[in-house]
C-alpha cells in the first residue's frame, strides 16, 4: 500500500537470501535496509512475502534469510550479517536501489527474532531492532539484554502467543532508560497476521515502526503515542513506558 510497487528478487551475488525492494529502482534516494530472520529460523525467503513486500513498498530494502524456493532448512545468524555485508558493499551495484548503510535494522519472527538479537548485539551497523513473537528463551543468554545499544520494538499476539512471557520478561529486564516499545496485538496469537494481504495489522504497525525509526517520519512516531491513533483503533495495546520522547 506504499508509494512504490514492490516485489521480491533473487541475485546470484546473494544466493541464500530473498531481496524485497521497489520493482523499479528508486532514483536519487537511498533505501534504509532491514534484514529479516524467518519464523523457525527457516530458509523460505518468500514465507513472509505479504508482510515484507508491504514494508518494501514504503521505500525500504528488506533482505530475508533463504531463497524463495521453499526448500526447508535452518538459517543462521551469519546470514543476517551476510545480507548487511552485501548491502554495504554496493548491493549488486545498486541493481535493486542504493542502500543507506547508516540506516539498518535487524528483525525477525519467533526463532528469527532471536537471530536478530544475536546479529545486532555486536554489530554497530544495526541501528534498530524489531522482535516479533519471541524473546530470549535461553536463560544462559539473557545477558544480551544488558548489552543492547539499539532501540527495540517488540510485537506479539497477547495471551494466545506462547512467546508472551519471554517478551514481557525481556521488556522488564532491559536496562532502565533503554528505548524500547512493546506492542500487543488483539488477535492472531503466535502467527500474527503476516500471511494476510499486506501483512494485516502486523504489516500496518510495522510500516509505522520502520518509517519512524529508519526514515525519521514524525507522523508515524505519533501513531504510537497518540492513543486515538489508528493503531490503537486496530486494537493494539502499546506500552511506551521505556521510551522517553
Amino acid at each position: 500500500s506504499g508509494s512504490y510497487n514492490a516485489k521480491y528478487f533473487t541475485d546470484p551475488s546473494l544466493p541464500n537470501h530473498t531481496i524485497y525492494a521497489p520493482k523499479t529502482p528508486v532514483q536519487n534516494q537511498k533505501l534504509p535496509l532491514i534484514v529479516w530472520g524467518n519464523g523457525a529460523c527457516g530458509t523460505d525467503g518468500a514465507g513472509f512475502s505479504n508482510f515484507l513486500t508491504e514494508i518494501a513498498s514504503y521505500g525500504f530494502m528488506v533482505i530475508a534469510n533463504g531463497n524463495p524456493k521453499k526448500a526447508w532448512g535452518s538459517a543462521g545468524v551469519i546470514q543476517l550479517t551476510q545480507a548487511i555485508n552485501w548491502a554495504e558493499k554496493g548491493a549488486a551495484a545498486g541493481k535493486f536501489g542504493e542502500v543507506d548503510a547508516t540506516k539498518i535494522g535487524a528483525a525477525g519472527q519467533s526463532c528469527g527474532g532471536v537471530e536478530a538479537y544475536s546479529a545486532s548485539i555486536n554489530d554497530p551497523r544495526v541501528k534498530v531492532i524489531g522482535i516479533y513473537n519471541t524473546g530470549v528463551i535461553d536463560p544462559g543468554r539473557r545477558w544480551m539484554l544488558k548489552e543492547l545499544k539499539q532501540p527495540v520494538g517488540y510485537f506479539y499476539g497477547g495471551a494466545a502467543d506462547f512467546s508472551q512471557k519471554y517478551i514481557e520478561q525481556d521488556y522488564k529486564d532491559i536496562l532502565p532508560g533503554h528505548p524500547a516499545m512493546m506492542s500487543i496485538a488483539p488477535t492472531g496469537g503466535h502467527f500474527g497476521t503476516y500471511f494476510e494481504a499486506k501483512g494485516g495489522k502486523y504489516g500496518k504497525i510495522s510500516v509505522a515502526w520502520w518509517k519512524w525509526q529508519l526514515q525519521g517520519d514524525e507522523s508515524s512516531k505519533a501513531l504510537f503515542f497518540n492513543k486515538s491513533s489508528e493503531l490503537y483503533a486496530d486494537g493494539w495495546k502499546i506500552n511506551t513506558s521505556h521510551w522517553k520522547q
